[in-house]
């Protein structure tokens, strides 16, 4: 999700279920993106990309044998940074929603003999740090009225707004912030008090090999392993703080896949393809953090709670309750909450396909899957 694809030379979309012809199986379709292979011809090539918000993208792509007929590379790299569509009103440094991705692959094509070849690949992207909340969203205030009749009055349900954030705001607690005003929380703006970037890295790595048993059938073994660590930053999306970064979602993940396929001609028009398939993956680590800060109690507290806690004297407006307010800023300033969680998926499969090229233009397929799938979870 947070990584560029780069050096593809295909794209192919299946339609449906799919995993008779072997991979992992799926319900609704499967989009298979294939990287450009190394080959014995040199080539090298390069972009580079300027684009409004300072958007910079470079890629770089070199291959070619090494050893004639027995050793071919390829490496790719892609850097992409660019500002966000959103500044943040109160810090210039960052904006929101900004790029900042780096990709490499490096890939090794080994062919001892015409019947065998093995198709090594490494990626990495390093640590990215990107301002990209999916679950930001700007503030509306809520309407005064709710879409409904109170049948007791006739009259239109009327919103509580003491302990909605339009009354919330206007508790004296935030109004000694002068600089930031109800109308700054609902600005089409982003105004946040701090915030931590998202990071996120993974790597992955790959082993493809073919074995040509003879004229008419070949064997593969295709391994793949890749993890994923992802930490988001989460602030309070305000000038005040009741919420403190980081906060949100961290989590790791890895998986594996091993598959064995077996593919062999009939005929001029039949073939049959066979297999087995095993994977695992596994969140060894997810968890929820929210971390609270100095305005946590005034903000989460009830109309009730804070006009006990922090009373308005009619005759004395700026007095106020030592002890009370005392108690607002430290009931949940430094609270820290989480949730974790374990998750482990695998999936052990056994295939089977007949492909008949009935004509030039129609092909007709039987298969069959048997699968085992066992989920954990805690």
């Amino acid at each position: 999700a947070l990584s560029n694809y780069l050096d593809i030379e295909t794209v192919e979309v299946l339609r449906g279920p799919t995993g008779v012809d072997g991979l992992k199986a799926t319900n609704l379709g499967r989009v298979s993106i294939q990287t450009r292979r190394p080959t014995f011809d040199f080539e090298a090539r390069a972009a580079l990309t300027f684009g409004e918000r300072n958007t910079l993208i470079g890629t770089a792509a070199l291959g070619g044998g090494v050893i004639d007929d027995l050793l071919a590379v390829r490496f790719t790299l892609n850097r992409e940074t660019g500002d966000g569509p959103y500044k943040n009103a109160n810090d210039s440094h960052y904006t929101w929603r900004n790029t900042d991705r780096t990709s490499a692959r490096a890939q090794f094509l080994i062919t001892p003999s015409k019947d065998f070849e093995a198709l090594i690949t490494l990626d990495y992207t390093p640590t990215g740090r990107e301002i990209c909340e999916n679950c930001f969203a700007f503030n509306n205030k809520t309407p005064a009225f709710y879409d409904w009749i109170n049948p007791a009055t006739g009259t239109r349900g009327a919103v509580d707004y003491s302990n909605d954030a339009f009354g919330k705001l206007q508790r004296r607690w935030f109004a000694q912030k002068t600089d930031y005003t109800i109308d700054d929380y609902y600005a089409r703006e982003v105004n946040t008090l701090g915030e931590y970037p998202n990071t996120y890295e993974t790597k992955g790595a790959t082993a493809n090999l073919r074995f040509k048993l003879d004229e008419n059938i070949t064997l593969r073994s295709i391994t793949g392993y890749r993890d994923y660590k992802f930490s988001q930053g989460a602030g309070s999306h305000t000038q005040f703080e009741w919420l403190r970064a980081p906060r949100g979602t961290q989590t790791s993940f890895e998986q594996f896949s091993q598959e064995l396929r077996l593919d062999a001609k009939l005929g001029s028009a039949l073939r049959v393809r066979g297999g087995a398939f095993y994977y695992r993956g596994k969140f060894p680590n997810y968890s929820q953090t929210e971390r609270y800060g100095s305005d946590g109690g005034a903000w989460y507290a009830t109309a009730a709670q804070y006009a006990l806690l922090d009373p308005v004297n009619p005759a004395l407006p700026n007095a106020t309750d030592a002890a009370g307010r005392a108690l607002l800023l430290n009931s949940v300033n430094g609270l820290i909450t989480q949730r974790k969680e374990r998750y482990e998926n695998e999936s052990l499969a056994g295939y089977a396909n007949v492909i008949w090229d009935a004509t030039d233009r129609l092909t007709l397929n039987l298969g069959a899957r048997v699968s085992r799938e066992t989920r954990k979870s805690q």
